[in-house]
């Protein structure tokens, strides 16, 4: 069976040694627009924090999958815009999904901004 999905965008790593350029789907983002429509509507904050994370965290399901956190970026309610990613290998990474969640109850901490140049 052939993949059909199509690239939207790719965009550039933040932090290039944990993970590389993210590739984003149509299949993903039509997820995104179903499950998430606030995330959707704010798709470029997704973008940024691809590019800008405040904080990368190791997925505690998926160990080959990471969330990025902004914490400048918030719903409503003031919870951090949260991007998963996975990444299929050293020079490949996909969207999986962006949300708002408060959720303290995340993996080890890979890295943080407020600690890029010490």
């Amino acid at each position: 069976m052939q993949d059909e999905r199509k690239i939207i965008k790719v965009v550039t790593s933040g932090v290039p040694n944990l993970y590389p350029d993210v590739a984003v789907y149509d299949s993903t983002l039509s997820k995104i627009q179903d499950k998430h429509p606030e995330e959707f509507t704010r798709i470029d904050e997704v973008y940024q924090t691809i590019e800008n994370p405040d904080s990368v965290y190791q997925s505690k399901t998926n160990p080959r999958s990471v969330t990025l956190v902004n914490n400048s970026c918030t719903s409503k309610g003031g919870d951090p815009l949260r991007v998963a990613i996975k990444v299929v290998s050293q020079q490949e990474a996909i969207l999986s999904t962006a949300h708002f969640s408060s959720s303290t109850d995340q993996g080890q901490i890979l890295w943080s901004a407020k600690y890029k140049d010490e």
